[in-house]
């Protein structure tokens, strides 16, 4: 099958005015059925260089755009941000020895960035935090720890991050009340990642962490990929729930199999890499993974009434489903003024080399969609709401070595 390529056009320009984020000029249609018309923009392209790998989309109170990223060719942490004259103000964060992989992006109260992100000369988690004058960075965990980091702040600002400790393969929980200068953070160790199932499999947490706050109880949750098991788990700080109370976990968090068996073996997939979690109201959770057995890109939502998981299939077609990132839209329904809130999943097709993004409505199968395929594009994805209820994603062009921004307006 020979691969339809779209066509370029004239520069988009990104108007950005009382905080409202609107696209026009160059768009980038596909040719082929089941496309959608988005806009890509550059966002950072070095001639000689390597950039935007391991990179975050977040978006401020107004709707801005804000990413961090790394810069393979110089090891760097650099940041973005959309200013309002459409063009983004990149920045270089950290350039103290090979830094920046792994990074995780969330914005205060302020509207300022913080960032998580692996150190690896020094093979540290570190943390970098705008004042409103200055980036200000702090290691906050120095024993081989920083892999598959992901960041989140409550409603205080206080920083929540679950991250990887490399060597050992163990999924850390650390809090840290950043903005108010507190003591070195402590961090706890919620799954040892040493079982070892009937398959001989040894012990290692793999693939992915990912990090939300529950907005009513202001408790984190983390979604990760459990290697030992091939699965998927979540777990929820839940303190005083009696199915908190376990014995593999510390107490006070809920664990739930989201999908996959207790080890790897014959007749259970091994699911859960990729991982990228969304929380759209106290108990509306929805995660997107991989699906390894079948090279698929599978989704899981929380029925609440029902208390059990729902899992699916969204994409079979080739070899897809990595580099996944979720967010949940929700519209107002001219008919009714009601809500319709529709989950978003970008995510990278290995078969053809393309940026996918999958959506459905409640009731409805799942419409795929090629949003760039412009060459080899689409790793590391990274998607959020921006203004105007737009849909903003961030990732890597493999072919020329930067990281784009892609916007389109839901559907």
């Amino acid at each position: 099958m020979m691969k339809v390529l779209s066509p370029r056009s004239t520069l988009l320009l990104v108007l950005l005015s009382a905080g409202l984020l609107t696209a026009c000029g160059r768009t980038v249609p596909t040719e082929e059925r089941g496309g959608i018309r988005a806009s890509t923009i550059w966002v950072d392209r070095a001639p000689d260089g390597d950039v935007g790998q391991y990179n975050s989309l977040a978006a401020d109170s107004q709707g801005v755009p804000h990413i961090s990223y790394y810069d393979y060719t110089a090891g760097d942490l650099k940041y973005a941000r959309l200013n309002d004259r459409g063009e983004w103000d990149v920045e270089v964060v950290d350039e103290a020895g090979d830094v920046g992989q792994f990074t995780s992006i969330a914005i205060d109260s302020q509207d300022r960035p913080h960032i998580a992100y692996w150190d690896v000369t020094n093979d540290q988690l570190k943390y970098a935090w705008f004042d409103g004058i200055e980036w200000r960075i702090s290691i906050i965990f120095p024993n081989h720890g920083g892999i598959f980091a992901s960041l989140a702040l409550d409603a205080n600002d206080v920083a929540h991050i679950s991250f990887i400790r490399r060597g050992t393969a163990d999924l850390h929980y650390l809090r840290w009340e950043v903005l108010r200068d507190g003591a070195q953070p402590g961090s706890i160790v919620l799954d040892t990642g040493t079982a070892t199932g009937p398959s001989g499999i040894g012990g290692n947490i793999h693939g992915g962490t990912s990090i939300k706050i529950l907005p009513d109880s202001q408790q984190p949750i983390i979604a990760y990929y459990q290697a030992s098991f091939g699965s998927l788990i979540v777990l929820a700080h839940m303190p005083g729930d009696p199915n908190s109370i376990t014995g593999r976990y510390p107490d006070g968090w809920r664990p739930f199999v989201v999908d996959g068996g207790t080890y790897i073996g014959e007749g259970l997939n091994d699911v859960g890499e990729h991982v990228s979690l969304f929380v759209n109201a106290e108990r509306d959770w929805h995660v997107s993974y991989y699906d390894k057995t079948f090279e698929d890109l599978k989704y899981a939502r929380w029925d609440d009434v029902n208390s059990r998981w729902l899992t699916e299939s969204v994409d079979t077609e080739g070899l897809v489903g990595e580099s996944t990132s979720v967010a949940v839209i929700c519209q107002t329904r001219p008919d009714t003024q009601g809500q319709d809130c529709r989950p978003y999943i970008s995510y990278f097709d290995s078969t053809y080399n393309d940026l996918k993004v999958a959506t459905r409505r409640e009731g409805s199968s799942w419409m795929t969609f090629r949003a760039d395929l412009s060459g080899m594009t689409g790793t590391h994805t990274s998607i959020a709401q921006v203004s105007r209820g737009r849909v903003g994603i961030a990732y890597r062009d493999f072919t020329y070595s930067g990281l784009k921004f892609l916007i389109f307006k839901p559907f």
